[in-house]
């Protein structure tokens, strides 16, 4: 299907000159003479007929989608558009309207203006699903996102969710302030300029991709037994019975996941904590024993029991996390072989126990 042209009488600039004859055309006292409002070419009345039919869509063909290809809607609402050949990479442009003291609204009808209307979106109103759900039936397209470092974060976790990453590519326009990334990637500090807009679209078409580092932070949260002080006195037993037996659900749990456990961020974790836990345990029934002044040889008893039973945990303890290193660096010396120089530094820089995973343990200071 052929793009005809959208013609608009009058209203023509003073210099303007047909695109069939060359002479002036237009007149300042009248709606006189024609424009198209894709290709922005212009005419006479007389000459309309000997011009071709068919559109270009002007100097910004390369990422106009022509309304031609929006030719249904799904069955959820959204509109389908289909590529069609002479727009190998159609621009998907984003503009947060309230960035830059509000001055995107000014972008945001000059984009309209320039390109396909549908192809433009206020990420304030209805945020970046929507254009890229139109887009993602395309084998490449780029997006364009007018804003500050926040606008360009929300359309890129919006990429993630619909696995995008191989079909865009994404620039920023920066509006306002705080555009870091724009910085870095080379588009300056801030943009109020809309009357450059053309030829930072051409720019766009010409520009070259950089690859994009981003992260994700996980965090756990788990339980640490309170920290009560455990009693002395005989009445106080059961009542200690109870934090010791806290205890070693606490380390019961965390032995398992490090066993158990495939992920090195679990094991590290539950390390930790385990170890934390058990010297804990300990302090306190040391601790303990020295503040006992009644009932002696009862409580000296009882404290010789926890003593006994608290080193036996801690040598326990100590084998089974000098198993899970072992196993553990020797996980992460078989992940990273072959791998670049960076990233045996960056692993060697993430051990928790003070050594590289390429340098024995002491096990003593451990």
């Amino acid at each position: 299907i052929a793009m005809p042209h959208q013609w608009l009488e009058g209203n023509l600039p003073v210099s303007a000159k047909c695109a069939v004859c060359d002479k002036t055309c237009g007149s300042v006292l009248r709606l006189q003479d024609w424009r198209c409002l894709w290709c922005k070419a212009m005419v006479h009345t007389a000459c309309m007929d000997l011009y071709p039919r068919k559109c270009p869509l002007g100097q910004c063909k390369v990422s106009i989608i022509p309304p031609t290809a929006l030719n249904s809607i799904d069955s959820d609402g959204f509109w389908k558009a289909t590529c069609p050949p002479s727009c190998a990479s159609p621009l998907l442009v984003f503009v947060n309207s309230k960035s830059g003291d509000n001055q995107g609204v000014k972008f945001l009808r000059r984009f309209k203006q320039l390109l396909n209307p549908a192809q433009v979106f206020d990420l304030v109103n209805g945020g970046p699903h929507l254009g890229l759900r139109l887009f993602q039936k395309f084998d490449n397209f780029r997006i364009l996102v007018c804003g500050g470092d926040g606008s360009v974060g929300w359309v890129l976790s919006e990429i993630d969710k619909l696995n995008l990453h191989k079909q865009c590519q994404l620039g920023v326009l920066p509006l306002g302030t705080g555009n870091d990334l724009a910085r870095v990637l080379g588009w300056g500090p801030s943009c109020d300029d809309d009357t450059q807009l053309p030829q930072i679209l051409e720019k766009l078409e010409r520009a070259s991709t950089k690859m994009l580092d981003r992260w994700s932070i996980m965090t756990y949260e788990i339980k640490i037994p309170p920290k009560h002080s455990c009693p002395t006195t005989p009445e106080g037993a059961d009542n200690c019975q109870f934090h010791i037996s806290a205890y070693e659900d606490s380390v019961a749990t965390h032995l398992t996941k490090i066993l158990d456990s495939e992920q090195h961020s679990v094991v590290i974790s539950s390390a930790k904590i385990l170890c934390e836990t058990v010297k804990d345990f300990i302090a306190k029934v040391g601790k303990a024993y020295e503040k006992s002044t009644e009932n002696v040889d009862e409580c000296d008893s009882m404290s010789l029991k926890l003593m006994l039973r608290a080193n036996s945990l801690k040598r326990a303890v100590r084998q089974i996390i000098e198993q899970a290193v072992r196993g553990l660096r020797a996980g992460l010396a078989a992940s990273i072989a072959g791998s670049s120089i960076i990233s045996k530094m960056l692993l060697a820089n993430i051990d928790p126990f003070g050594a590289t995973p390429f340098i024995d343990p002491d096990l003593d200071s451990l």
